[in-house]
């Protein structure tokens, strides 16, 4: 097999990977999102809407599916940085300018302003916040003044455990350029490369 045909026959297999990712991350936001709000009908639908232990558990379990969402989302977004820069700076610079869509990604993601989050980490923060508002406001509606805090305390809870996947989101794409590094120093080198004692890189 040519040396044309290994590289496309990588370009092919990680393009998949990319594809197989972004399904998942999209079929995780379709699932969780809904859910999360379902939870909420639960002590309606039961004709319990003045228990706050009832409450607390469907609160608690709205914040578990957002959690589940948003490092669902992390894991999408670290796999597809990685995957995309090193098609960007290993496969497609072998083409000769006959793929570039990677390269075109790379670029244009690297010099996007710092404080412009992508639409991952909106998600998730946005959904996040949904759900503390909405335990808030359903403890005001259905409970007693005394007993209102508890949902709203789990939803808080559940809020500080979701939050460091979006700020990982957001560090991840200052990050491909430090791993676009790497890959440039591995292609370089190989055997240096992998035999040396190099930190695995932060998300």
């Amino acid at each position: 097999m040519s040396e044309a045909e290994w590289v496309q026959l990588e370009y092919k297999s990680l393009r998949e990977e990319i594809l197989t990712l972004t399904g998942s991350q999209q079929s995780a936001t379709r699932f969780f999102i809904p859910a999360a709000a379902a939870v909420y009908t639960v002590p309606y639908l039961l004709n319990r809407t003045w228990q706050p232990l009832l409450w607390s558990v469907c609160v608690g379990g709205a914040a578990l599916m957002v959690l589940a969402m948003s490092y669902t989302l992390l894991a999408y977004v670290e796999g597809i940085h990685k995957l995309g820069t090193y098609i960007a700076k290993a496969i497609e610079p072998t083409t000769r300018g006959g793929l570039q869509w990677e390269t075109f990604l790379f670029k244009t993601q690297t010099v996007r302003s710092i404080g412009w989050p992508s639409e991952h980490v909106v998600i998730s923060v946005v959904a996040v916040i949904a759900n503390v508002a909405a335990a808030s406001g359903a403890a005001r509606v259905f409970l007693k003044p005394e007993d209102a805090p508890m949902p709203t305390l789990v939803s808080i809870i559940g809020a500080l455990l979701t939050l460091p996947a979006p700020y990982r989101m957001w560090k991840s794409g200052q990050g491909r350029v430090g791993y676009a590094d790497l890959i440039a120093a591995t292609l370089r080198n190989p055997v240096e490369t992998s035999n040396s004692d190099t930190p695995p890189l932060a998300s």
